[in-house]
């Protein structure tokens, strides 16, 4: 995400690769939310599956954000603070994932090793970021939003 104020982007730690993205909820589990955090216990309950597995999604772009939302009414998607940390980048989906690879990269879940990936981003037609420990995000904004059904186009333009 392009930071449209240099002053909110100089509040996030570059070292820790902390990020602002987007994130979309149902208006009834904004307040709770808010309120309690993320649970990640409760993260495939709305999903058969998940592509990169059981964690808190956030994306760059807010549209894709916006296809968790409502589809009528009031909207609302967060602006994350997110610590990615150290990504591990995948162009397939990982469905199993309940924390982020071992960087000596072994198949499945790793219970051999100690160094981990912190984040994963999924390469797909829109970019999806997961962090598998809900202390490593929360929503810091809240954007409400309405969408509008523009007006039929009439012959002979607006005037």
């Amino acid at each position: 995400m392009q930071y449209a104020n240099r002053q909110i982007a100089n509040l996030l730690h570059s070292d820790l690769n902390e990020v602002y993205l987007f994130h979309g909820t149902r208006k009834d589990r904004v307040n709770v939310l808010l309120h309690n955090g993320f649970d990640l216990r409760l993260a495939a309950m709305n999903f058969k599956s998940l592509w990169l597995g059981a964690g808190v999604y956030v994306a760059d772009e807010a549209n894709l954000s916006a296809q968790y939302t409502e589809r009528n009414g009031v909207c609302t998607i967060f602006v994350m603070r997110v610590c990615l940390g150290d990504v591990f980048t995948t162009k397939t989906h990982m469905t199993d994932l309940k924390r982020p690879p071992c960087k000596s990269f072994c198949n499945g879940i790793c219970t051999q090793h100690k160094d981990f990936f912190d984040s994963v981003v999924g390469e797909f037609p829109q970019r999806e970021f997961v962090v598998y420990d809900d202390a490593k995000c929360y929503p810091e904004y809240v954007i409400q939003y309405q969408v509008v059904q523009s007006p039929p186009d009439h012959k002979g333009g607006y005037y």
